[in-house]
């Protein structure tokens, strides 16, 4: 299973910067064994190495903060 998680900070994983990740349980064991994915229009690029958290709180030294969702998170009632 590959993981696609939020872009703008995959991009900026891929680029050499220090993110961090909130990821759920069920993302964790793909992301340690798979690393994230980034697809787009100029090709599919993995970064294999991922900080990552199931506990946000842990991340203490945080320059900015994204939190993002995907669709299916939203009910249909919030995507009018």
């Amino acid at each position: 299973m590959q993981e696609q998680l939020a872009p703008t900070s995959a991009a900026l994983a891929l680029a050499g910067h220090d993110v961090t990740f909130g990821v759920r349980d069920t993302s964790r064991s793909a992301i340690e064994s798979a690393g994230i994915w980034l697809s787009g229009p100029r090709g599919n690029f993995q970064v294999r190495s991922v900080n990552h958290t199931e506990r946000p709180e842990h991340v203490t030294d945080a320059d900015i903060v994204m939190a993002t969702l995907k669709k299916p998170a939203f009910s249909p009632t919030a995507c009018r």
